[in-house]
């Protein structure tokens, strides 16, 4: 998210896209701290998931809105590998 690397002028498409970066990025963070202290008092498995999915829509968020094309593959490997790890994981 915070290297160009050379492939395109990367930017906000627009001030709406701008606004939908900051505040879903907002919204994505304080549920994941959310989850988090709900997970500290009693570890569940949908904890887990939204634990491992919430990063991947934050990196996905950002990658569209900034126009990242690279960003959003890599968001979407990284969605699936985190998801697969937290399955592994599993905690009942």
């Amino acid at each position: 998210m915070v290297f160009n690397i050379g492939l395109a002028e990367f930017g906000f498409s627009s001030a709406e896209a701008f606004i939908v970066y900051v505040f879903g990025n907002m919204l994505l963070m304080i549920s994941y701290w959310f989850v988090w202290l709900l997970y500290f008092k009693k570890k569940t498995y949908w904890k887990q998931i939204a634990l491992a999915i919430i990063p991947a829509g934050i990196f996905l968020l950002s990658g569209i809105t900034m126009l990242h094309y690279l960003l959003v593959v890599f968001a979407v490997i990284f969605g699936t590998g985190h998801l697969y790890v937290t399955n592994k994981n599993r905690v009942d």
